[in-house]
């Protein structure tokens, strides 16, 4: 009897460590095909696939912030880990006009939700402020943004950024926790 029990631990351990294994590696060929996690509440929190297309006007992107002198700050503080990509919506691109401001940032006269720019940030640190009044964005840029949180390290910050950077477009998988 006692050898019996032995046995069917180790099975349930054996099957655990199968378990485990099968999912790491299901994990480790997705990330491979460029799936990503998105863990902040810049937009909604899950898995998003890339779509391998040119980002149009609302859809959510990955933003490459290597070599951006803008993007240091948000390296030094931990807004973001290095060597991942900043998810976020894009709002306006060529054409469109923005006005970035202390009453929040606006494209083409509609103000953004939960976009008023915060002067410090969780820790006390002051933010940048950012000013730009009817600015029409040129062929070639995007204004990305959150709208899912007013404390997101967005375009408020940093202003529009070349659509060069957005590495492609990305559609949910599986999201939870919208709290738009």
């Amino acid at each position: 009897m006692v050898r019996r029990k032995r046995n069917w631990w180790r099975i349930v351990a054996i099957v655990l460590m199968l378990v485990v294994l099968v999912a790491w590696l299901a994990v480790e060929a997705l990330k491979a095909y460029g799936v990503v996690y998105c863990e902040t509440a810049s937009i909604p929190k899950g898995i998003y696939w890339p779509t391998r297309r040119p980002p149009e006007k609302g859809d959510y992107v990955m933003f490459d912030m290597a070599g951006d002198a803008d993007f240091d700050m948000a390296f030094e503080r931990r807004y973001v880990r290095p060597g991942r990509y900043l998810l976020k919506r894009v709002e306006a691109l060529g054409g469109d006009f923005v006005t970035v401001g202390v009453s929040g940032v606006s494209v083409n006269g509609q103000t953004l939700p939960k976009s008023l720019p915060m002067a410090f940030d969780g820790r006390g640190r002051e933010m940048p402020a950012l000013v730009l009044e009817g600015y029409e964005l040129k062929p070639g840029e995007m204004l990305i943004m959150s709208g899912f949180t007013e404390r997101s390290f967005d375009a408020r910050y940093f202003g529009p950024k070349s659509a060069s950077r957005a590495k492609w477009a990305v559609r949910p998988l599986w999201v939870w926790g919208d709290d738009s």
